[in-house]
């Protein structure tokens, strides 16, 4: 097994908790309402518990505290807080209550049809997991690309991908955190900011961004011009296009994926000429990120512009 060279950012408070670390995550942003979808994302999300959640407790929030549950546990607690909530829900299964989790499922349920009385229109619902980077190797990077597909092939998708990217702990110290993603998200270009609550409200049914794989559905693929125009467009690249189900496409940068270090001068072009060809399905962002403002919000949503047209 060969393994994954990655960056390991380790961003740590007073007692040693880690607040920031570097990881992988796969995101699937979804179209329907919250009640459609449901118990498709309780299988997800117990299916991920029980691939890569089986050493020590899991932990979940329960108001201002968390709970803590064994795998045997979990079907009965996303049948309570995701198929069964008292509104719609904003839940997570986590590997640990005081760090950054290295293995983590949070979902983002949207009452869709209120938010649109409410000017958001656009808002649909998230689906989140993260990785470990720690011990990878291109097995393990495989494994989570097969989940992935997995995922986008039963989920009614609008959009989602797999991606290196900065994962934190939220509620307590998150502002610690997001001030060094700020910074360091100018130098790992290819790092995403898995932000869920926000981009549920700003991503839409187009798509985030560009990233290492990338899962299009029927809409993400028309605003990108046709599952023709991709195929056209990438057939000499090192982009591999596949169709995984009816009206949806895995677009693939790369055999690996990259954090895109512009201090090191990683090649990005192959990810300029994709963003050209996808950015016609990213919708314009009106809400940034904590500690950024407009100006950096639109700088990095748009740090792969001038590609392909």
């Amino acid at each position: 097994m060969t393994a994954y060279e990655h960056i390991a950012i380790d961003l740590t408070d007073g007692n040693a908790n880690v607040l920031l670390r570097s990881g992988i995550v796969a995101i699937f942003f979804l179209e329907d309402a919250h009640a459609a979808h449901a118990g498709l994302v309780k299988l997800a999300m117990q299916g991920f518990a029980t691939r890569f959640m089986t050493v020590g407790p899991i932990y979940y929030p329960d108001d201002d505290v968390f709970g803590e549950a064994d795998i045997e546990e979990v079907a009965a607690l996303l049948e309570a807080h995701v198929v069964h909530p008292a509104q719609p829900p904003k839940f997570a299964l986590l590997d640990s209550a005081i760090h950054a989790p290295r293995f983590s499922a949070a979902y983002c349920g949207m009452d869709r049809e209120h938010l649109a009385e409410l000017d958001w229109p656009q808002a649909v619902c998230g689906l989140r997991f993260t990785f470990s980077l720690e011990a990878m190797d291109e097995n393990g990077l495989s494994d989570i690309c097969d989940f992935a597909a997995q995922c986008a092939r039963a989920l009614p998708i609008t959009s989602g991908y797999v991606a290196p990217a900065f994962i934190w702990r939220e509620g307590i110290d998150e502002d610690v955190a997001m001030k060094a993603v700020a910074r360091l998200c100018r130098r790992y270009r290819c790092m995403d900011i898995p932000a869920l609550l926000v981009d549920c409200f700003e991503t839409g049914t187009g798509v985030k961004g560009v990233y290492w794989c990338n899962f299009l559905g029927p809409k993400a693929i028309a605003l990108a011009g046709g599952e023709a125009r991709l195929v056209t467009a990438l057939a000499d690249t090192d982009v591999r296009v596949e169709r995984i189900g009816d009206e949806r496409l895995q677009v693939t940068l790369g055999s690996l994926p990259i954090f895109g270090d512009v201090n090191r001068r990683q090649d990005l072009s192959l990810y300029q000429w994709v963003f050209g060809l996808l950015e016609a399905g990213l919708h314009p962002r009106t809400v940034p990120y904590m500690d950024f403002d407009e100006e950096s919000m639109q700088a990095w949503i748009g740090r792969f512009a001038g590609g392909a047209s």
